[in-house]
């Protein structure tokens, strides 16, 4: 699985982002840095997503296990590919 060094946006940041497009990111980790791998269909399937929000796979990046949480695309202020392959 390729995985991702992900840098999340400052709260202050983040206020730009709809708020129907929120996650737990949000205020659980703005400005940290993740190790993350690209979202899958399946992912989005056993997500709860707002009816707002993207149902594209391709919009978000994933916590590392088969079960991890969403990270919306736009929360990432950078990120490139980790050397590491789990």
């Amino acid at each position: 699985m390729k995985t991702y060094i992900c840098k999340l946006k400052s709260k202050k940041m983040m206020e730009d982002i709809p708020r129907e497009q929120w996650g737990w990111w949000k205020d659980i980790c703005p400005g940290r840095t993740l190790i993350l791998r690209e979202a899958t269909k399946e992912d989005l399937e056993r997500c709860i997503l707002d009816d707002k929000a993207s149902h594209d796979n391709k919009d978000y990046m994933c916590e590392l296990s088969r079960h991890g949480a969403l990270v919306n695309k736009i929360a990432i202020e950078y990120y490139h590919a980790s050397i590491t392959k789990i």
